[in-house]
């Protein structure tokens, strides 16, 4: 996870670095975050994009300038994921699960028309709070892959759309399956829809 993170803050200093023009700016958007369950025996796996928490992300960004193809783009965001409806982690069960992050989105940008830039990325992840406090995650680290689109509007203001994928696992949960032991991953799934402005 530290070298991950390290490598992705190098290679992205390293090539703005060659970039004359930066943009920062403030970012504020609407996350729609449920949570993916996945088998260790692949006996079963839920996407129940049914039970949505929509939530806020908000922060701020810098990234290079537009005027060649290829960009980067760093964040640093609150944003508030997690899963609504009935949850049950172990013996306990809950109405919604909140998991507050502070993450640092690190894209690289690839601008087709000038209507239109296409990202992807890597999203390192720390829990900074959550709800039902009682629950004790196995890990409070995340790190998502993430695709988005982004259209410009005027010279100051974008709209972007993004979608994450966690790959570490926040819980898990065994059981008897039958005769056999079985346990169920939990990874964070989200939906991104955001404004943004630049200085």
């Amino acid at each position: 996870m530290k070298n991950l993170l390290f490598v992705c803050i190098l290679c992205l200093t390293g090539s703005m670095s060659l970039h004359a023009q930066l943009s920062f700016g403030l970012k504020a958007g609407v996350n729609f975050s449920w949570v993916g369950e996945i088998s260790e025996n692949n006996n079963y796996s839920s996407e129940d994009v049914n039970e949505m928490l929509i939530g806020g992300a908000g922060g701020v960004f810098v990234q290079s300038s537009r005027q060649r193809p290829v960009g980067f783009r760093a964040e640093l965001l609150y944003s508030m994921k997690g899963e609504k409806d009935e949850v049950q982690l172990s013996s306990n069960t809950f109405e919604n699960l909140n998991l507050n992050y502070l993450t640092l989105p690190l894209s690289f940008i690839y601008t087709p028309a000038s209507f239109l830039d296409l990202e992807a990325g890597v999203e390192p992840a720390l829990v900074v709070s959550k709800n039902p406090e009682f629950v004790e995650l196995d890990s409070e680290l995340d790190v998502g892959l993430f695709l988005g689109a982004i259209v410009p509007v005027g010279d100051k203001l974008s709209l972007g759309l993004r979608f994450t994928l966690g790959m570490l696992n926040f819980y898990e949960v065994t059981y008897l399956d039958g005769n056999e032991l079985d346990t169920i991953f939990t990874r964070n799934r989200s939906g991104q829809l955001w404004l943004a402005y630049s200085f």
